[in-house]
């Protein structure tokens, strides 16, 4: 059996625990440090990991299929996305392409609710919070 998914979610989760205790402070004097959340995650991962391979020890051996990968392909290309189009934008096209490829809505639908996301997220984040999202090589928004 290959449990490459199960290995990734506990190598992320050990380097997440490894980090949040080497690099940064996990507890200061009175209240959690920076790195109380990377470690509480990572033991979280390394704990999913270990259900997921016991999961499927119990299960039988399914067959790979590439259809199960395609939202895995949309999330890495919105991530890459984001270093080429900015945040908003990226987050609007993985809303479109999800609705319309995975969920197989109505192009209207798709367009009128990824729009309306990246508005949100613009209004929220750049306006309300006034939190810089990361714009991009295009430097757009």
């Amino acid at each position: 059996m290959l449990f490459v998914i199960e290995l990734f979610f506990m190598a992320a989760g050990a380097v997440s625990v490894i980090l949040g205790i080497t690099k940064y402070t996990f507890w200061e004097v009175t209240k959690p440090g920076a790195g109380f959340m990377p470690v509480l995650v990572g033991i979280l991962l390394i704990i999913i990991g270990l259900f997921m391979i016991k999961d499927k020890k119990l299960k039988s051996e399914k067959k790979f299929e590439v259809q199960g990968m395609i939202p895995v392909g949309i999330v890495i290309a919105a991530v890459i996305g984001i270093y080429i189009v900015g945040m908003t934008f990226s987050v609007s096209i993985m809303v479109f392409g999800w609705m319309k490829f995975l969920e197989k809505s109505k192009i209207f639908k798709s367009l009128f609710v990824s729009v309306l996301t990246g508005i949100i997220i613009y209004a929220v984040f750049g306006i309300w919070l006034k939190v810089p999202l990361p714009a991009g090589i295009a430097g757009i928004l």
